[in-house]
C-alpha cells in the first residue's frame, strides 16, 4: 500500500505522491505530482580518483576522500616521494593532526584503513 499526501494533509491509497511546493512569484502553492514506488532502492557509486602528487594538497585530498566515504582513491602518482615518507606524511599532518585509521606499505602499495592504493612514480 502506498500513501499519498496532498496540500490539505489528507492521505489516500494511490501510486502517486503529491507534495506542495512554493512556485516563483506570488502565485501561492502548487502541487508537484510524480509516480513513486514502494521498494525504491538507490545505489550510490563511488567516484574513482587518481591523485597526481602526494604533497600537501594530495595528502589532504586523500584524507578528505577517506573521511567522506564518497570517493574511491585508485592510484597515487608522485615521482619524488618515497613510499615510506608518504606513510609518514599521511599519518602525521602538522595542521590536521594524526590520521585515525591504519596506514602501511604492502607489496609496493599504500594500504589505508584496509583499502589498497597503487603507487606510481612516473
Amino acid at each position: 500500500m502506498i500513501q499519498a499526501e496532498n496540500s490539505k494533509s489528507k492521505t489516500k491509497e494511490t501510486g502517486i505522491k503529491v507534495f506542495p511546493y512554493s512556485s516563483a512569484g506570488a502565485r501561492g502553492l502548487h502541487s508537484c505530482v510524480f509516480p513513486c514506488r514502494a521498494s525504491l532502492v538507490v545505489e550510490t557509486q563511488l567516484v574513482k580518483v587518481g591523485v597526481n602528487g602526494f604533497g600537501r594538497i594530495g595528502c589532504l585530498v586523500t584524507r578528505a576522500a577517506f573521511s567522506s566515504g564518497k570517493v574511491d582513491i585508485i592510484t597515487i602518482n608522485d615521482p619524488f616521494i618515497d613510499l615510506n615518507y608518504m606513510i609518514y606524511m599521511f599519518q602525521y599532518d602538522p595542521t590536521h593532526g594524526k590520521f585515525n585509521g591504519t596506514i602501511k606499505a604492502e607489496n609496493r602499495k599504500l594500504v589505508i584503513s584496509g583499502k589498497s592504493i597503487t603507487i606510481l612514480q612516473e
